[in-house]
C-alpha cells in the first residue's frame, strides 16, 4: 500500500514565508501532522508568532559571501536574517561561500532567485551552512546551488527546488553533506538534483511534489542518498530518477497520487 500524505502537508505558502522572512507556527503544525506527534502540535499552537525577521540581500557582483560590502544592509547575514541572493544587474552572479565566512554560519532562511536573464548561483565549497526556516532555489524565477564541500543543514523547514509554478531550480552536488527534513525538486515548478558525490540525508525526498511540479534526480556512482521516511517519485506531479550510486530509503512510492507520473 502506498504511504498516505495529504496534499496540504508542506503547502504552507513557503514563498510568503521566504519573501517576508517570517517563521510561522503553521510550519510546526504541519511537521507535527506529518509525523503524527500530537505533543508537537500542542506545543506549536501555544507558541506566539515571532516578530518579522530582517532581510539581507546580496547586491554585489560575483564574489565572496564574506565580503560585507556585497550585502544590503551592509554586513554579513546572521541567524535572524532571511537571506536573498539575486543578480543586481544584467550579468550573472556566483556567490562563493567558503571558510572565509567565519562564524556567522546560521541563517533564518535562504532564497536564491533571479527574475531577469541573469543567473544567480550559490557555490558552497566548505564550512557549515545552516538555515532554520527553509530554503528556495528558484523561487518564482531561476536559481542554482552548486555544492562541493562542507555541511549544509536545514534544521527545520524544507528545500524547494523550483518553488512556484514559474520557478526553475538546480542543485548540483559533487561533495559535502546535505541534511534536510525534506527535499522537493519540482515543488510546484521545475527542479533538478544532479549528485555526483557527497551525501544527501533527508527525511522525505519528493520528486514532483505538487500537481504542477516537474522534478528529476540523477545519482551518479560516487554519490550517496539516505531517505529515512519516504522517497516519492511523482508524488502529485511528475518525477524521474536515474540511479547509479548508493541509495537507501525506508519507503519508495512511484506515481503516488495515481494519475501522476513517476519513472525510475
Amino acid at each position: 500500500m502506498s504511504p498516505t500524505r495529504t496534499s496540504s502537508e508542506g503547502s504552507f505558502e513557503r514563498e510568503n514565508v521566504m519573501r517576508k522572512g517570517q517563521i510561522r507556527a503553521q510550519r510546526s503544525f504541519l511537521i507535527s501532522k506529518r509525523t503524527g506527534k500530537g505533543a508537537l502540535l500542542l506545543a506549536a499552537m501555544a507558541v506566539p508568532l515571532p516578530a518579522l525577521a530582517a532581510n539581507r540581500t546580496y547586491t554585489g557582483a560575483t564574489g565572496l559571501w564574506s565580503n560585507t560590502s556585497n550585502w544590503n544592509p551592509v554586513g554579513l547575514p546572521t541567524s535572524s536574517d532571511a537571506v536573498f541572493l539575486q543578480p543586481s544587474g544584467t550579468s550573472s552572479v556566483t556567490v562563493t561561500y567558503d571558510n572565509t565566512v567565519g562564524t556567522n554560519t546560521t541563517f533564518l532562511s535562504l532564497n536564491i532567485n533571479s527574475t531577469t536573464t541573469a543567473n544567480i548561483t550559490l557555490l558552497q565549497t566548505a564550512n557549515l551552512f545552516t538555515t532554520s526556516s527553509g530554503e528556495n532555489i528558484g523561487d518564482t524565477g531561476k536559481g542554482s546551488f552548486t555544492f562541493s564541500g562542507g555541511t549544509h543543514t536545514l534544521s527545520s523547514g524544507e528545500m524547494h527546488i523550483g518553488n512556484a509554478a514559474s520557478g526553475v531550480g538546480t542543485l548540483s552536488m559533487s561533495g559535502g553533506t546535505l541534511n534536510a527534513s525534506e527535499l522537493d525538486p519540482g515543488y510546484s515548478g521545475t527542479g533538478t538534483i544532479s549528485q555526483t558525490g557527497g551525501l544527501i540525508s533527508a527525511g522525505f525526498l519528493s520528486i514532483g511534489r505538487l500537481a504542477s511540479g516537474h522534478g528529476t534526480y540523477t545519482l551518479s556512482t560516487s554519490g550517496t542518498l539516505t531517505v529515512s521516511n519516504t522517497l516519492f517519485v511523482g508524488e502529485q506531479g511528475t518525477g524521474a530518477v536515474t540511479q547509479f550510486g548508493t541509495a537507501t530509503t525506508a519507503t519508495l512510492s512511484v506515481g503516488h497520487a495515481g494519475r501522476r507520473s513517476g519513472h525510475l
